[in-house]
């Protein structure tokens, strides 16, 4: 019933196979990410997160915040792209019914049977003598809810709202005005909705997860995920991706523009975090922390589709077996890395080493996860071909004794 085997990769053609590269190292980044909550020192993740452990350092923090300016934003644009096509070659339930099975039969399992797994960690790492079971199950655990897989949901309805407004846009005049908009005029309004958002949301204190029994989402990102989302569909359509050679020059510049909103944006949060102060007023800073936080996001993105264009537009054995895999990885890594922190706990070594080394543990265990999954699959459908075959020859043998 539940299919693990990555089939959210869409086939695509060799000039944008550094697509599919890229979503898998960007989920090699949201391990990464995930056990840097367990060992980053300001403790954020102690409420929550399925492991609290002591040996913390501040480099797991920074990194965490850099990340976090572009993961998941990219996540979504990647699925903007794929989604078209696959919306075109399919009617409009059978788009729907194959994201339902790609997206919320995998969140279904995971809600059902990780979850638990997960709060049984969560309550073991902090000595709980006394295991409220009941809680162990999402929808009766406000604190940590859908956990890592509330990305699935949410880019189930993203391809919902995508379905209706192809129905409603369909007029070909109006495609044709859309898609007449210049690249940098697109990009440029959709910075400052996003940005304008965002800090409304934030000056209003409104900001923060909302969690229900089919949603959970951060309010002021939301509208980041989805115009991330409409980008990637966008992009796609408009063929702006880059197809052709990529020159270094253009990686070069972008290297240099990423450090001013990078430096602007750790200086002025840290200083926040850190002190609980302004540099200069609630305002300014929060202003300069959200653009920075867009900008930031921007130039990353734009960074890595170049990069992986020029360096990484090409497949080989690893990183085919990585690439079919990534979706089990992303499904199954939060469990398995809870499992590696606590066997860490008791292990003297520098707390930013564990976190690469249980990064690389845990994606190493979750790739032999997905591939002992398919070889059970491919021997139950090669013993259900062999039982159809006797079948068949038995049939065949009282025909002709007959």
């Amino acid at each position: 019933m539940l299919t693990l085997e990555n089939k959210c990769v869409t086939k695509t053609s060799g000039s944008f196979q550094y697509l599919t590269n890229l979503r898998t190292c960007i989920v090699i980044l949201v391990v990464l990410y995930h056990v840097g909550l367990v060992y980053e020192s300001s403790g954020v993740g102690a409420v929550f997160w399925i492991v609290d452990d002591e040996n913390t350092n501040p480099v797991s923090g920074i990194i965490n915040l850099i990340l976090d300016s572009f993961v998941m934003p990219l996540m979504f644009f990647i699925a903007g792209v794929f989604a078209l096509p696959s919306l075109k070659a399919k009617s409009n339930v059978g788009f729907i019914k194959i994201k339902a099975a790609r997206l919320m039969m995998p969140w279904l399992f995971g809600v059902v049977f990780l979850i638990p797994i997960y709060m049984l960690i969560f309550h073991y790492s902090r000595d709980a003598t006394v295991i409220d079971y009941s809680a162990l199950w999402f929808w009766n655990n406000s604190t940590i809810s859908q956990s890592w897989l509330w990305f699935l949901p949410v880019l189930f309805y993203f391809h919902l709202i995508l379905l209706a407004l192809h129905g409603l846009f369909a007029n070909p005049q109006v495609i044709k005005t859309i898609m007449a908009v210049r690249p940098a005029v697109m990009i440029f309004t959709a910075l400052m909705v996003s940005t304008s958002f965002y800090l409304c949301i934030v000056m209003l204190a409104a900001n923060g997860w909302i969690k229900t029994l089919f949603l959970d989402i951060q309010l002021e990102r939301a509208l980041l995920y989805f115009i991330s989302y409409l980008l990637g569909v966008w992009f796609e359509r408009k063929r702006l991706l880059p197809s052709s050679s990529v020159s270094s020059k253009w990686i070069h510049g972008l290297n240099v523009i990423l450090w001013l909103p990078l430096v602007s944006y750790l200086l002025v949060l840290l200083h926040f975090l850190l002190t609980q102060s302004y540099i200069f007023n609630a305002i300014t800073d929060q202003l300069i922390i959200r653009t920075s936080f867009h900008l930031l996001c921007l130039c990353f993105i734009t960074l890595l589709l170049f990069v992986f264009k020029k360096y990484f537009n090409k497949t080989n054995r690893i990183m085919k077996l990585c690439n079919a895999q990534s979706y089990n990885v992303y499904l199954l890594h939060v469990p398995v890395l809870g499992g590696f922190s606590l066997i860490f706990r008791d292990v003297e070594l520098p707390s930013l080493l564990i976190v690469f080394m249980v990064t690389g543990f845990t994606y190493g265990i979750c790739v032999l996860l997905g591939r002992i999954w398919l070889g059970l699959k491919v021997w139950l459908f090669a013993l259900r071909l062999t039982k159809k075959h006797e079948s068949c020859c038995l049939a065949n043998e009282v025909n002709r004794e007959a």
